[in-house]
């Protein structure tokens, strides 16, 4: 078993590459070859420093942010999902639901809201060792589908007043899953745990049985290795917006956000309406970071969407947007108006 521990998901993301580029072997499963390495223990030692910043990854970062908060509400609706992320029908049986989706097993296995019952846990003892969530159902799952859970369990434990999480995997391919959504959306959920609790975000480890990188990406992965050299948003003074909502207002607030939401597809409106609708800064940039989506496809222009970036509050999310629009309009590194910014992706772009 190798046993690696890294500041954030970016340095997590690159040394599993040299771990798999030094010691996987190729196999073939389900007509796919990949590079694998068995029981591969990673640990995130700041998981709220959840934005990836690796050159040659092309992370997209609104789709993340809108999976994360699709599954933290309990969603499984393919529809909705494939507007930020076309490839999401792919991983459905009928085109409809995902099957095998996290959010309602989260939510709502068999009427039971697993985040409910751990907080109920922690709150009646915080040491408590009995904080797992599960999401493989040994009742639905032993089937032929192209939706099986690969995140299985995540484990809770309080200790030293943090709330630390260990992730089990059966199947981590380091791309797609692991750097792609699943360290973001489970980070994120450790912080709304830890702030339901009241103590604050420990480490994140997880734990795969087959952490892989598919063949068809053996050539990106050299390149980002390559290319990294160590640099994200978080070594120039910017943090993650926090989160704030009470889990009583968890349902309500969610709602909340998907209306707006379902109100910018058809309009965007002038101005970004995330905090001051929802009164949570993180969930408020998230929903600003859809809104930009929704923008570019209803046709702004560069300018426009400079404009609208600027308005941002400065956090990580903005930086990621920064970098992820930069890609195809790189017109939006010209004048950013906050110097942290500014001088991250003034060191990001300079990088080979």
């Amino acid at each position: 078993m190798n046993d690696d521990s890294y500041r954030n998901i970016s340095f997590a993301t690159v040394g599993g590459l040299v771990h798999l580029a030094a010691d996987g072997t190729v196999i073939e499963v389900r007509g796919k070859r990949v590079r694998e390495v068995r029981n591969r223990l990673t640990v995130i030692e700041r998981p709220r420093e959840r934005c990836l910043f690796l050159p040659h990854r092309a992370n997209n970062i609104i789709g993340t942010v809108a999976e994360t908060i699709w599954v933290i509400a309990g969603r499984s609706d393919v529809a909705w999902l494939a507007s930020y992320l076309p490839r999401a029908p792919e991983y459905s049986d009928d085109g409809v639901v995902w099957r095998g989706g996290y959010g309602p097993r989260l939510r709502n296995w068999n009427g039971v809201d697993q985040l409910r019952e751990i907080i109920r846990l922690f709150r009646d003892e915080l040491a408590t060792r009995r904080a797992v969530i599960s999401l493989y159902d040994p009742d639905r799952d032993f089937v032929n589908s192209c939706d099986i859970p690969c995140n299985n369990w995540l484990d809770w434990l309080c200790r030293d007043g943090k709330l630390n999480l260990t992730v089990g995997v059966r199947s981590n391919d380091v791309i797609w899953g692991f750097s792609g959504v699943n360290s973001f959306q489970w980070s994120v959920l450790q912080e709304m745990l830890a702030y339901w609790v009241d103590v604050d975000v420990g480490d994140a480890t997880y734990l795969a049985t087959s952490f892989h990188l598919y063949l068809e990406h053996e050539e990106r992965a050299r390149r980002i290795i390559s290319a990294f050299k160590g640099v994200t948003c978080y070594d120039f003074g910017l943090t993650s917006a926090p989160f704030s909502t009470n889990f009583e207002d968890l349902d309500g607030v969610l709602d909340h956000w998907f209306a707006l939401e379902g109100q910018m597809r058809a309009n965007v409106g002038r101005d970004p309406v995330g905090y001051s609708q929802l009164g949570d800064r993180f969930l408020g940039v998230c929903l600003d970071l859809v809104r930009l989506h929704h923008g570019i496809s209803q046709g702004w222009s560069d300018v426009k969407l400079v404009d609208e970036l600027a308005k941002l509050p400065v956090c990580d999310l903005t930086a990621a947007a920064y970098e992820h629009f930069s890609r195809s309009r790189p017109s939006v590194l010209l004048n950013i108006p906050d110097p942290q910014i500014a001088e991250f992706m003034t060191a990001y772009q300079e990088l080979p």
